[in-house]
């Protein structure tokens, strides 16, 4: 077991429990920032994944178990049902446990990679205020605390409030977040003013040119400049505690938490891609299955290759040459964006008994309910296309567009929200069961009850009309958004039942100074909708000497769909990609050269979005060996290794969508080159949305359709070794001590179907080794300590951007922590501290990545996220 202890806590300089979270280096958020994806529409809470397993921000339920004093926390999300530690306030928290091993025999669900446990404090008395304010380039934060409590000795009851607000930082605030140019050397094209693309070279006419609006040269923009990379956001979190000894042998704790967080995420401007043609050459256009729009502005013409360029003029009106593709953004520099907004609550009670002075009975129930809410300005594509069609807005010109069809045009909103809530009994009872030579057997059994309601509304609205169908709005007689039906509702429980035990058996011990203690758990669990499973786990601990101890377990886990993963949660997303939309999301060269897939052609690129049907749980078989060692001939030291082994199967997730390359490399069973017109009929029939385009779709242009639901898309393997170095001296002048922990992966490889073929995803695009080093002394009322975080580099396969890119270098950061206990035993001085961290001391920059992404603030950057040097003080008083 690992522990962060609340000390660790204040040298992080973490003002909320998603960033204590950044500092564990076998979690994925390692020298990273840890925050809600608010732009992902998978996942909208800042969740743990240990091991960084596969399906992280996909799949609504996890692999990593988050509890809160061994109690599970409601889910959260839009269309995650996993917990948010962050609603934890931190300054009640006393210490997390880390068991990074699989625990479904002792914990039921979601434990494959292990479990994270946040306690808290059981007892307070009298009254402790701190607080912070930090700082960087163009970015603060800041956060308040204040506890208050009694403790009367048979019981304690105390509250705590907690306030933090950050400032958001975006892409042009630091030189590192930038977007490369892409396959055909451009950055973004939809920009103000924006560019027209030849699309003519389908119908064997030389295309793929690019020229500025204005018939000049082209009109680049960066899109990551107005991205949000960290967002602003502010937090209230209460949390509330009551021990109490009722009896002599009764107890009784009762804890409650509400967490208020709200969010905000910008992407810039409204970019939009449509293919335009002249009104006169609408009919053409349709009967030869052109998809696009026809505008009466269309004020260029394909004018033939000069110097290798495609010159746009006014010309001669010789058809196909008049196909276009116009890129183009509309609104200011925060037009698209997104709120996000949390609200959870719950309540904990544990009754204590002693039955005979051996046995004890614990009765738990717990409640909690949470809503998210999810709004993303969008564009009414299909507004937008009736407004080009009728003259009122110009994609060559959008500032000289019809104010009220634009007013409409934007006045749209990708709208999520979900209300989950949970409710779970617990009996268990343990004890001593018999006497064994080295000592008492010791047994635990127990039953338990979970209910869980996952109630959402997901899909595209005009705001005020989200539940009701919104009348067609016109500018003058003109329909430019035609009726908008309201969101779409999901509803779906489930219960759990579930029954499980664990057995401690001391073999050997006593005066021979050998230790064995072996164990066995198993946890029988009943799913109202996806069935039964049992998972058994053995383990045993070995010291030969002692200073020495050796341990290994072996079990299985599992991780059953969320809620949100089952087909009738979700809404089916149609896209219809073209010009650059659809070359984005085109097979790599290099594929093409091999034969895999025939060159791009420039036609329509169709992708469906969901959840697919019959998601089945996902199984592990987990086995750790360790060994820990505290040499006598030096005091002080401990050193501990462990080898872990992790194999399951039914892998939920999506294939990467955001990663053509990989797509097209790796999942290839999901995309069918030269689609029948059956199969696009089919997924147009199905689709509950059209985010982008509009029908027909037909199969002579269309190069490729792909199914990117999310479903159970293979198995996978992971092996490691996890290590510790502690080591705490005294000196002369006081103490000094250092600390190393880090995690070192041996394998890693999966396969993108079931029982399909297992693939390499170690040795290339995936960090292998990821390590925390502390070294620090006290003197007197004085803590000093420096931090290396280090994250090692990989290779790239494929290589990435338009000049290609084959490595991506490893990321190193500094943190420096000094805390000072004032001395003397004044009301005034007595239990003051203040506190002082410098977060990435030397302002590294994390390594450069060419390739794309699909997060606009995180553009030009992998392998770790920093907001640059980050200074914070803080203080501390208990009265």
């Amino acid at each position: 077991m690992l522990q962060t202890s609340s000390a660790d806590v204040q040298s992080s300089g973490a003002t909320s429990v998603a960033q204590v979270l950044q500092t564990i280096p076998q979690l994925g958020s390692f020298n990273s920032l840890q925050q809600p994806l608010a732009n992902s529409s998978e996942v909208a809470v800042n969740r743990p994944n240990l091991r960084s397993l596969p399906g992280f921000n996909t799949g609504s339920g996890s692999t990593t178990l988050v509890l809160m004093n061994g109690h599970r926390l409601v889910g959260m999300g839009v269309t995650s049902t996993t917990p948010d530690p962050d609603v934890i306030p931190p300054g009640v928290l006393e210490r997390l446990e880390i068991v990074p091993d699989g625990g479904s025999a002792i914990y039921g669900s979601d434990a494959v990679a292990g479990v994270l446990n946040f306690v808290t404090i059981k007892r307070f008395d009298g009254v402790k205020v701190d607080g912070s304010y930090g700082f960087a380039d163009n970015y603060y934060a800041w956060d308040a605390n204040a506890t208050v409590g009694r403790d009367w000795g048979s019981g304690s009851i105390f509250l705590s409030y907690n306030y933090a607000k950050t400032d958001d930082l975006l892409g042009r605030d630091r030189d590192y977040i930038k977007q490369f140019p892409n396959a055909n050397g451009f950055t973004q094209l939809s920009c103000e003013p924006g560019n027209i693309e030849a699309l003519a070279g389908q119908f064997a006419v030389p295309r793929g040119g690019v020229r500025g609006v204005n018939g000049g040269a082209v009109n680049q923009c960066d899109s990551s400049d107005f991205a949000t990379v960290y967002p602003k956001s502010q937090r209230h979190s209460a949390f509330a505690g009551l021990t109490q000894e009722l009896t002599d042998k009764l107890t009784m704790e009762l804890t409650a938490y509400y967490t208020n967080r709200k969010t905000f995420v910008q992407t810039g401007p409204f970019r939009a891609t449509q293919v335009i043609f002249p009104t006169f050459f609408a009919g053409t256009a349709a009967s030869m299955g052109i998809p696009g729009v026809s505008s009466p502005f269309s004020p260029f013409n394909f004018g033939g290759i000069v110097n290798g360029r495609p010159v746009f003029v006014p010309g001669n009106n010789n058809a196909i040459d008049l196909i276009q593709q116009a890129d183009f953004a509309i609104g200011p520099n925060n037009a698209q964006h997104t709120n996000l907004e949390l609200d959870t609550w719950g309540t904990t009670a544990n009754f204590r008994y002693d039955v005979d002075g051996n046995f004890r009975l614990n009765l738990f129930g717990n409640y909690g309910q949470s809503t998210t809410t999810r709004i993303n300005t969008a564009l009414n594509t299909r507004a937008l296309q009736n407004a080009i069609a009728a003259g009122l807005f110009n994609p060559y010109n959008v500032t000289t567009s019809n104010p009220a069809a634009v007013g409409i045009i934007t006045n749209f909103e990708e709208y999520g929200r979900s209300r989950q809530r949970m409710v779970n009994f617990r009996a268990v009872l343990d004890g001593d069961l018999f006497e064994l030579p080295a000592g008492a057997a010791k047994i635990a059994v127990g039953a338990e009850y979970t209910n869980e309601n996952f109630n959402s509304a997901r899909g595209q609205a005009v705001p005020g009309s989200l539940f009701s169908t919104a009348p067609a709005q016109l500018v003058g007689t003109t329909v430019v958004a035609p009726a908008q039906p309201g969101v779409f509702r999901f509803d779906v429980s489930r219960n759990v039942k579930s029954l499980f035990g664990e057995l401690v058996a001391p073999i050997l011990g006593g005066d021979s100074g050998v230790d064995l203690t072996v164990s066995a758990a198993g946890r029988y669990d009943h799913y109202s909708d996806v069935g039964s499973t049992f998972n058994p786990r053995f383990g045993a601990t070995f010291r030969p000497v002692e200073w020495v101890s050796f341990r290994g377990a072996w079990g299985k886990s599992f991780n059953a769909p969320g809620l949100a993963d089952f087909e009738q949660a979700d809404v089916n997303t149609l896209f219809i990609l073209t010009g650059q939309a659809a070359a984005f999301f085109a097979p790599p060269a290099a594929l093409v050269a091999a034969g895999k897939y025939p060159a791009y052609n420039g036609g329509l690129i169709v992708a469906t979005r969901g959840n697919a049907p019959n998601i089945r749980p996902q199984k592990a078989k987990t086995w750790t060996v360790g060994v820990d060692v505290e040499p006598p001939v030096v005091p002080g030291l401990r050193l501990s290794a462990t080898y872990y082994n992790i194999s399951y199967t039914n892998l939920i997730g999506l294939a990467p969508f955001e990663s053509p390359a990989i797509l097209y490399r790796d999942f290839g069973n999901l995309i069918t080159i030269a689609p029948s017109q059956a199969l696009l009929n089919q997924a147009l029939a199905n689709a509950d949305i059209i985010s982008q385009g509009s029908p027909p779709i037909p199969a002579s242009g269309t190069y490729a359709y792909i199914d990117a639901r999310k479903r159970n898309l293979g198995d996978f393997k992971l092996d490691g070794i996890d290590f510790s170095v502690n080591y705490r001296m005294t000196a002369g002048f006081g103490e000094v001590f250092f600390n190393s922990a880090g995690t070192y992966e041996l394998n890693r490889k999966g396969s993108n179907t079931p029982g399909g073929v297992f693939i390499d995803r170690l040795s290339a695009n995936t960090n292998r080794f990821r390590a925390r080093t502390t070294l620090g002394a006290e003197v007197g009322p004085v803590l000093g300590q420096i931090t290396w975080n280090y994250s090692q580099g990989y290779d790239l396969d494929p290589p990435v951007g338009f000049v290609p890119q084959t490595h991506v270098s490893s990321f190193s950061t500094f943190d420096l922590f000094f805390k000072f206990d004032v001395p003397g035993d004044s009301p005034i001085t007595r239990d003051l501290a203040f506190t002082l961290n410098v977060n990435n001391l030397f302002d590294q920059d994390p390594p450069e990545y060419r390739g794309p992404n699909q997060i606009l603030g995180q553009q030009g950057i992998a392998n770790g996220l920093t907001i640059g040097r980050f200074i914070k003080f803080g203080v501390s008083k208990k009265f």
